[in-house]
């Protein structure tokens, strides 16, 4: 008892001088104070033995640098991931400084149905503006694909539309017009909650088809058959219904660029210029 009373007082001085002066300190267990250290059912007596050779080293440290430390590391490290994903891309370079940086360079795709109102403008370059070829009403069905960009503060899509008019029923005066067009859109939105406007406009190329019986001379049909530069601009608002689907409605301002109007005998008798407004209703869909 006295060795054990003589080994604990040692190991306490060294102890209590190591935490003051912040030095380490090595301790081996020796078999005789090991040996005599056991628990009623000789558990402990048998661990001790069993590390009696080891060396335990204890180095104490204030406790608040530690912790200042991993905080400044796993900062460190986040900054860094953050920064790297940011980078990847030209369109996403601007996560840096104006995105959430838990959902930064967060891209996601979609794929859209739309179908709506057109209201094509009169033809007046075959005939006078105070006699011109009127359109009724048509309609226009389509899809597009496409992907967001700058941390979903835009999107660049795809299109395919149709549009179709057939001319007001006059005497000596019928007929239809296609509008086949492929476009490629760029968009701006603004606000991220449930309700969000935005901006867009496109260019692509259509073709255009008609065939229509005009009132001139002994009624003679005509024809366009020809290919177009498209463009399009775009203002709407959409309405998020899920996590994956958004309603939307937008008006569009459509056009191309004069095409050649032939006659029966294939002869060019004037140009037309497609133009027309456009009242669009859809759903987009996250994929």
């Amino acid at each position: 008892m006295k060795t054990l009373a003589l080994a604990t007082a040692i190991l306490g001085t060294l102890v209590s001088t190591a935490v003051a002066q912040d030095m380490p300190i090595i301790v081996a267990a020796p078999k005789t104070v090991s040996a005599s250290i056991s628990d009623s059912n000789g558990v402990g007596s048998n661990y001790y033995n069993a590390i009696d050779q080891r060396t335990i080293k204890l180095k104490t440290q204030p406790a608040k640098t530690n912790i200042e430390k991993s905080i400044s590391n796993a900062n460190k490290n986040s900054n860094l991931e953050i920064s790297s994903a940011c980078d990847r891309s030209f369109f996403n370079s601007c996560c840096k400084s104006d995105c959430n940086p838990c959902a930064c360079c967060e891209t996601f795709c979609y794929i859209s149905l739309f179908g709506g109102w057109t209201v094509l403008e009169d033809m007046t370059e075959l005939f006078t503006t105070s006699n011109p070829l009127n359109f009724n009403d048509g309609f226009m069905l389509g899809m597009s694909a496409g992907c967001s960009i700058c941390c979903g503060k835009g999107r660049i899509e795809i299109e395919g539309a149709w549009r179709n008019n057939s001319f007001e029923p006059l005497p000596d005066t019928f007929g239809h017009i296609n509008n086949y067009a492929t476009m490629f859109n760029i968009y701006r939105d603004f606000g991220r909650g449930r309700l969000n406007p935005y901006i867009g406009g496109g260019v692509g190329f259509a073709l255009i088809k008609g065939d229509f019986t005009a009132p001139t001379p002994n009624a003679t049909p005509h024809e366009i058959d020809s290919f177009a530069f498209a463009f399009q601009g775009i203002a709407g608002i959409s309405l998020q219904q899920s996590e994956r689907t958004a309603l939307f409605t937008e008006y569009r301002f459509y056009g191309n660029t004069p095409v050649d109007i032939v006659d029966n005998t294939n002869t060019d008798v004037g140009d037309f210029t497609y133009l027309s407004h456009n009242l669009v209703f859809g759903i987009r869909i996250k994929r």
